[in-house]
């Protein structure tokens, strides 16, 4: 293997920011010196996606996201496709674990492939490979057929061999009441087409197993769009009503917009866009005006004219052009949107409407229309239809007519964008299979009533029809409607409701099979001895190493087994300030911190929002005249990105056990003791030009060892002031995001998900709440700890300004916490009166305290048994381990003393029940020395090095082992137990390799 390059990891790159596109140049021309090659891999929502070469990246592969995005389907992956080759870009591939478990992520991963059949970029393009980490490793490892049968595919896609997956769509085109209609089309996107015979029948075959499209058309006959789920070796059924059902009345015309009076319309290119209202009675409508919008020719990519609602999220920094237009964005209680096109071309021109209906191109329904030369044309879109599509007309937020990379100039006029109400008209009814599981799996031996609606039917009631299997030997048909599943296989299951026939089901037959519950083969391991951080001291101790360049400061502590974490100092936020920036790991699995303070490291979290809190805070000589609102802090003056500032840094000094530190050297030292002074304004003294007038000093002076960080803020008024609201002690949650926990002196008050609004009550229900607690979730065997404390006897935190209906400390939904020191009883302070509070926020992290053992059930498929269609019943024996919490296949349990418990779990399911066993081991959280382990480590890299490249069955099971042991301790942790394990298990793989290389 050759190191031949490296790629620029940021997924976007953004041209305004001055030297990014120059520091993009210089790393690819550097490495070209070199030999090497650099590399691009843009994400979908990239503005410069396209534009690879030209920015200076020897390749760039453009990410579909499709695989990740429930609300995309095959036509992100085409579009990509087709914007990659029109740019000499290669196309990225997305996979992971959930192919094996999950249809919808299945699919996705074959919509892929199939693009690249159909696209050609299998055979004729660069392609890169997203696989999470072990996904390939455990497809060829599997014992799911469909797992390797997917394993199998990737390998002759990446080889240039693989052939999609086909099947066939088969029905009739009829009027309501069953009766066939001849000589209509259907059209798929490829533009194939086939005609209904006299019978109104049709078949198309050989289409791609995945989402297929198709138009429906007959002169005299509205069209219709309808999508169909093509099966591999199946044929689809379907009856398609098409109906004119007369010239609808029309109750209620609501006018969006008229364009009579000087709304603008937006763009996202106003160079090749461009947009005017008109008076020439030729191109109006209606009234006296109409919209020119001239589109010339870019092949490039899209271009669209925008009629925008008045959202006030949309972009408004050039290229991006928006203006509200219209306020109603409710379109759900009428029937249809219409307008009117006149295409002033001289032939037929192809426009793309789009409806969005939130801020994201993935949300929008689009289609493309074909409009006549020198005419209008009056389009008319059923609201019903785009709620069906997933459109939530709740919130239409933007009409936009696109054009797509266009080789030739057109130009059209709009006019008459409305909203309509119809007189009663029920819809033709549009017959759907309704099965009683979400997964469309059987188990051998289910039985199933499967049901009939008509999704046009406000109710969607059950209607009656004949089901019929296309193969009874696999599922048989009962009756009285039952499907009853014989054997292992794929049928097609019909219905017939009068003389139309609804949209047939595909259902695979496949045995409960494959059962798989944490702990079953090997102990699992839980650690003890952390419940309660008011009752332990929860940091380790030890050196402390500190290195200053410039602003920047890096205090590292030993933070957990596999980790320093290093506390970063800088200016951050709006303002600038100077305080905590960034918390940052780096790998060390030694017992004492590593001084070099050079090596790579990862980011925990980064500067997002303040800590130290800003000030609800008026000069009573200025009155109130401009509103309250917040200053300092990561506040500016309006929020803006280059808005001002309302705080500045005056000052900050930085000692190292009482001596000043000094740049460019690593040293040593128990306590860091940090001094910063700033300067803030008041929400009736700041200015727009920065010019605002100070009317506070807070001096904040911080003291770490070990990942404590205690806080003690001095404030001094420089004129006479109100202090209306402070928070002062407060965190950002990003990485500890899953638990907040409340706590008055050792009494837990109450818990919450961090990720929603909850407090600790009001301070008359809870008056000595003086701390909180937040928790991540498990990551690498370990939870990361947060614990914020104020000292309720000192200044602020005694809360004499809290009013007794406030809650002392709050978390908000968007992940920040609070303590809240001054409110509805305001501060009055004179100029020199000093105020202050005293905090600590302490940092540390816990092997897992809580495990969650879960059970994982398949069908012989590999798709999971969905949970709401199992009973599960656990049990826990053994007083090692206390649940916490159960939820259908998973518990999760906390460990209270050393031992062994054990976990049985009975699942009932299709009538059967079975029960599983798993077994915890419970120890203590002391730092485990992993010496030995590395050791080991070095020596299997050596001994794989230095055999060869020749395949040795025990070479590669040396390897496969080691693989193993390291993902093993990754999830479940360095524990004393795990890590002795994996010692021995090393050590033995060794020994039979030596043993076997010496014959």
């Amino acid at each position: 293997m050759k190191l031949s390059g490296f790629y620029w990891l940021q997924e976007d790159l953004d041209t305004t920011v001055p030297g990014e596109q120059e520091s993009a140049a210089f790393a690819s021309l550097y490495l070209q010196q070199h030999g090497m090659r650099l590399g691009w891999l843009p994400w979908y929502g990239a503005g410069e996606k396209a534009n690879g070469n030209r920015l200076g990246f020897d390749f760039s592969a453009l990410q579909p996201n499709h695989y990740g995005d429930d609300s995309t389907t095959i036509e992100r992956v085409e579009e990509i496709a087709d914007l990659a080759y029109a740019n000499e870009a290669g196309v990225k591939v997305e996979l992971d674990q959930r192919i094996v478990d999950a249809p919808r992520y299945r699919q996705a991963f074959y919509n892929y492939l199939i693009t690249g059949v159909k696209k050609q970029f299998m055979n004729q393009s660069l392609l890169a490979y997203y696989q999470d980490v072990y996904v390939i490793y455990d497809l060829y490892h599997s014992e799911v057929s469909a797992a390797k049968q997917m394993y199998t595919d990737l390998y002759k896609f990446a080889t240039g061999k693989f052939i999609p997956p086909q099947g066939n769509f088969s029905g009739r085109v009829v009027d309501r009441q069953g009766k066939g209609i001849a000589g209509v089309t259907l059209t798929d996107k490829a533009g194939n087409a086939v005609t209904t015979d006299t019978e109104g029948q049709f078949a198309m075959n050989d289409l791609y197993a995945t989402e297929n499209s198709f138009v429906i058309e007959k002169q005299g006959l509205p069209s219709k769009s309808i999508v169909v789920s093509i099966h591999d070796k199946q044929t689809m059924y379907r009856d398609i009503i098409l109906e004119n059902s007369g010239e609808p009345t029309v109750t209620e015309s609501r006018s969006l917009v008229d364009f009579e009076s000087d709304i603008k319309s937006g763009t996202n290119n106003g160079d090749h866009v461009k947009r005017a209202t008109v008076t020439d009675a030729t191109y109006v409508l209606q009234g006296e005006k109409s919209l020119k919008i001239d589109f010339r020719a870019y092949p490039n990519s899209w271009i669209a004219a925008y009629i925008d609602s008045d959202y006030d999220g949309f972009e408004r920094e050039l290229p991006e052009e928006s203006y509200p237009a219209f306020a109603l964005k409710d379109w759900s209680e009428y029937d249809a949107v219409s307008y009117a096109v006149y295409n002033a071309s001289s032939k037929p021109q192809e426009i793309r409407e789009v409806y969005m209906y939130e801020y994201d191109w993935g949300k929008t329904y689009a289609r493309n229309i074909m409009f006549p030369p020198g005419q209008w044309t009056v389009i008319t879109k059923s609201i019903q239809e785009l709620k069906q599509a997933g459109i939530n007309t709740e919130n239409i937020i933007r009409f936009a007519l696109m054009r797509n990379r266009q080789t030739e100039d057109a130009m059209f006029y709009l006019d008459d964008l409305k909203l309509l109400k119809y007189e009663a008209n029920r819809p033709a009814p549009e017959y759907k299979i309704m099965l009683p599981s979400k997964l469309e799996t059987m188990d051998v031996g289910a039985l199933w009533s499967p049901v009939v609606i008509d999704k046009n039917e406000a109710l969607q009631k059950k209607v009656n029809a004949v089901f019929a299997s296309s193969d009874s030997s696999i599922v048989e048909v009962s009756s009285d409607g039952k499907l009853h599943a014989i054997k292992p296989g794929t049928v097609v299951i019909r219905a017939q409701v009068g003389s139309v026939e609804a949209e047939s089901v595909v259902i695979e037959v496949a045995p409960w099979f494959y059962n798989q519950i944490t702990g079953n083969e090997t102990p699992l391991s839980i650690n003890y001895g952390f419940e309660n951080p008011v009752l332990h001291n929860p940091l380790p101790g030890g050196t402390q190493y500190v290195l200053k360049n410039g602003s920047n400061l890096k205090i590292a502590h030993k933070y957990n087994n596999n980790n320093d974490m290093w506390i970063v100092f800088d200016h951050a936020g709006a303002n600038k300030l100077y305080g905590m920036k960034e918390w940052r790991l780096s790998p060390n699995v030694d017992k004492d911190a590593d001084p070099d303070l050079t090596r790579p490291s990862t980011m925990l979290w980064p500067d997002i929002s303040d800590w130290i809190g800003p000030y609800i805070v008026g000069a009573n000589d200025n009155g109130n005249g401009k509103g309250q609102d917040f200053t300092g802090g990561n506040h500016n003056y309006d929020g803006g990105e280059n808005s001002s500032t309302t705080g500045r840094t005056v000052q900050y000094n930085v000692w190292v056990d009482g001596k000043q530190l000094q740049d460019g050297t690593a040293i040593d030292g128990s306590k860091v003791k940090i001094e910063v002074v700033n300067r803030i304004q008041g929400f009736n003294t700041k200015e727009q030009d920065g010019r605002g007038r100070e009317i506070l000093q807070e001096t904040v002076t911080y003291e770490i060892e070990s990942g404590k960080v205690q806080v003690h803020t001095e404030i001094m008024p420089l004129e006479e002031i109100t202090l209306y609201r402070y928070y002062g002690l407060q965190s950002v949650n990003g990485a500890w995001n899953q638990e907040v926990r409340y706590y008055a002196g050792e009494t837990e008050v109450g818990r919450s998900g961090s990720g929603v609004y909850s407090d600790s009550g009001t301070k008359a229900q809870h008056p000595d709440v003086d701390k909180y607690w937040l928790s991540s979730g498990i990551q690498d065997g370990s939870q990361h700890q947060l614990l914020v404390t104020l000292n309720r006897n000192y200044g602020l935190g005694k809360l004499q300004y809290l009013a007794d209906d406030q809650p002392i400390v709050f978390t908000q939904e968007y992940g920040k916490s609070y303590f809240l020191q001054v409110f509805n009883k305001s501060v009055v302070l004179d100029q020199g009166e000093k105020v202050g509070w005293q905090g600590t926020y302490q940092f540390f992290s816990t092997p897992a305290q809580e495990r969650t053992i879960r059970l994982l059930s398949q069908y012989a498929n590999g798709y999971a048994v969905p949970t709401e269609d199992a009973i599960y019943h656990w049990e826990v024996i053994g007083d090692a381990v206390e649940k916490i919490s159960e939820s259908s296949n998973s518990v999760t349990m906390k460990g209270v003393k050393t031992g062994t418990a054990a976990v049985n779990v009975t699942m009932t399911y299709n009538g059967k029940s079975e029960t599983f066993r798993s077994t915890v081991q419970v120890g203590d959280s002391g730092i485990v020395d992993t010496t030995e382990l590395q050791r080991l480590y070095e020596e299997v890299s050596l001994l794989l090095q230095h055999t060869g490249s020749e395949f040795i069955q025990d070479k590669w099971q040396l390897g496969e082992m080691t693989i193993e042991v390291m993902r093993r301790l990754k999830s479940e942790g360095y524990t004393r137990a795990n890590v002795d394990e994996a010692v021995r298990k090393v050590k033995d793989e060794i020994a039979i390799f030596k043993k076997s290389t010496q014959r």
